[in-house]
């Protein structure tokens, strides 16, 4: 708990809130694409994509 604590005291400081929504789709879509052409195992690939996920959930919340 104490790393995603200081994790989100970081990142409230840093203004990354503050990035428009066309720039986080921007660079979603791009890491996907990178997921996607990668040679990584499926199971790492479907991580990955649920971190992504959950960050845009984090995302969203903060701007509302």
């Amino acid at each position: 708990m104490k790393i995603r604590e200081g994790m989100e005291r970081k990142i409230e400081s840093s203004g990354w809130e503050n990035i428009s929504m066309e720039s986080q789709r921007m660079v979603a879509g791009k890491l996907e694409r990178l997921i996607a052409t990668s040679d990584l195992s499926e199971r790492v690939k479907e991580n990955m994509k649920k971190l992504i996920a959950r960050n845009e959930t984090w995302l969203n919340t903060k701007e509302g």
